[in-house]
């Protein structure tokens, strides 16, 4: 072993362009759906544009990596630490898996997003959007008892008076 890559396990080596990898150090794992099946080996800037950085990693061998995988870099808790997560449906067989060697799509997800998956998200905002649609579509009622609305119905008064009154004072200064 030398900075977490077993040089005689025959793993495969991929590639991933990312443009943040703090937190990521030699080591870092791999992983499907929370299952490691691999590290992080090497961490260099890309020498046409040192704003990507270049990480490689492996993956057991007997992991088949079908070529449109996609390797998530994201965060693996929140108190810090990263994670590569390779997304795809199924294991290749034949023409369409990723060579030894390859670059794969990379993509960064962010704090929020490595915990909550959006689709769990989805029906919770969309009730707290409703929610907030009905109150604020009944503030200021000028029915209303509570002292919310009644504040917020006065000063929709006394906006209404102040300009009025800016009409009025322009009237006025236009005369003279």
């Amino acid at each position: 072993f030398i900075s977490g890559k077993n040089f005689l396990s025959g793993d495969l080596t991929y590639y991933g362009i990312y443009n943040n990898v703090q937190d990521v150090t030699t080591a870092t794992k791999v992983q499907i759906n929370g299952v490691v099946v691999g590290s992080v080996i090497s961490i260099e800037p890309e020498p046409q544009n040192v704003r990507n950085i270049k990480l490689g990693f492996t993956v057991n061998k007997e992991i088949m990596l079908p070529s449109d995988v996609i390797a998530e870099l994201r965060s693996s808790s929140p108190i810090g630490g990263k994670m590569i997560e390779l997304i795809f449906d199924k294991m290749c067989s034949g023409t369409n898996c990723a060579e030894n060697g390859s670059i794969l799509e990379a993509r960064t997800i962010g704090l929020l997003g490595s915990l909550v998956n959006p689709n769990e998200l989805e029906p919770h905002i969309k009730s707290l959007n409703a929610v907030i649609d009905s109150t604020l579509g009944q503030l200021g009622d000028p029915n209303s008892k509570d002292a919310l609305d009644i504040s917020i119905h006065k000063l929709s008064e006394t906006m209404q008076n102040f300009s009025s009154l800016t009409a009025k004072m322009n009237n006025l200064m236009s005369r003279s």
